[in-house]
């Protein structure tokens, strides 16, 4: 290799980094960036070096120099996510540099300082700088979205649809894809918020739009049960089916009605396409609640524990367990899991008030302590 030919060593290094010769890579990456320090892509793999040698401070800095220096960076948003995090009040604080002294590209920085805080669930902070945001640079469907989304994890149901309504308003893109899925939003905030009667109402229209998504059907045909009107959930239930039999969740959800309507045979053949779909241990499981249905207890802790295992600061992943617990009368369990996923902050109060797998939890006085504990932190 010519030691002069900057661009020919960055691909020397990218390939042992490639190979886990980081120790050569580094070595490479440091003669170019003395050659030529203005070549960004030295930093676009010498911060995977730093980070693969545990530097992560180091690793940190070089991501953001090539962030800085590119007009369009080329980056594993979730690797990022993961770098940052090693080291996260660093990460932030070095975010917040760049935004006090790159005036020029200032949205560029807020806009990852909001990712930065939602990777870590701090959903307060992310809306914070989607406030800032739009006072600078005004609203956008987007940033509605956003908004909405993060609303939606704090458990603030109303907010949640304020926020996709003015995204909707703002959007100028009306294509029947995008409509289907603001209507969908919409409709699962609805539902997280009890308003099921405005749930069904989106839900309906997305079908409207886009009447193959399986998820609409799912969540139109739970807010028909949530209300009361079995006969029609279970139709929605067959109807997604009918359209797309690949969603787990939708099988789980009629096999509950079915033990519900007295038909075991038939819930047990849908407790049984579930495990058979549903094989990651991952966030949006629900495995574990078709193996409670068929006695197999041990096992759904087990497949519960391993996706907490892996995303271990995901607040969700302790609901769904304090959820699973409480279905399996651990109420014990099911309440510590419950503190524990406010600790992360979770903050679902709507959709736990409406949640029936919290009714066991609901008879014990620690539950009304623990919700009005994290209430009053709100």
């Amino acid at each position: 290799i010519d030691e002069t030919d900057t661009e020919a060593m960055v691909g020397h290094a990218r390939n042992c980094l490639m190979l886990g010769k980081y120790d050569e890579a580094f070595e490479q990456l440091n003669h170019c960036a003395r050659l030529a320090p203005e070549y960004e892509e030295i930093y676009r793999f010498r911060y995977q070096v730093y980070d693969k040698l545990g530097d992560t401070r180091k690793a940190i800095d070089d991501l953001i120099a090539y962030c800085a220096m590119s007009d369009s960076p080329i980056v594993d948003e979730d690797y990022m996510m993961e770098v940052f995090g090693r080291s996260y009040n660093y990460a932030v604080a070095a975010i917040k540099a760049q935004i006090l002294h790159d005036a020029d590209y200032e949205k560029f920085w807020r806009i990852m300082l909001t990712d930065v805080y939602e990777s870590r669930y701090d959903y307060t902070l992310a809306l914070e700088q989607y406030d800032l945001l739009e006072e600078k640079y005004g609203a956008t469907a987007n940033l509605c979205l956003y908004r909405a989304e993060c609303y939606d994890e704090l458990g603030d149901a109303r907010m949640a649809v304020a926020e996709i309504t003015r995204c909707m308003e703002l959007d100028e893109d009306k294509d029947p894809e995008t409509l289907s899925y603001y209507y969908m939003k919409r409709g699962g905030y609805y539902r997280k918020g009890g308003m099921y009667a405005e749930a069904i109402a989106d839900e309906s229209k997305a079908i409207e739009y886009d009447p193959k998504d399986v998820f609409s059907y799912y969540v139109r045909g739970w807010c028909y049960e949530l209300s009361g009107d079995d006969q029609k959930a279970l139709a929605d239930y067959n109807l997604g089916i009918d359209i797309d039999d690949d969603y787990p969740y939708i099988f789980l959800m009629r096999g509950e009605m079915y033990r519900k309507l007295g038909d075991e045979a038939k819930a047990c053949k849908d407790f049984e396409t579930v495990i058979a779909k549903d094989t990651i241990p991952e966030k949006g499981s629900c495995r574990m609640y078709a193996l409670t249905f068929l006695g197999r207890e041990n096992e759904a802790v087990q497949w519960m524990d391993s996706i907490i295992s892996a995303d271990p600061d995901n607040a969700g992943g302790y609901y769904d367990k304090a959820c699973l617990n409480a279905r399996m009368g651990r109420v014990e369990e099911g309440l510590a899991a419950l503190r524990r996923a406010f600790e992360l902050g979770y903050r679902g109060f709507a959709h736990i008030e409406h949640d029936d797998d919290m009714d066991l939890l609901r008879e014990t006085p620690d539950y009304n302590a623990l919700i009005n504990e994290y209430l009053d932190k709100m």
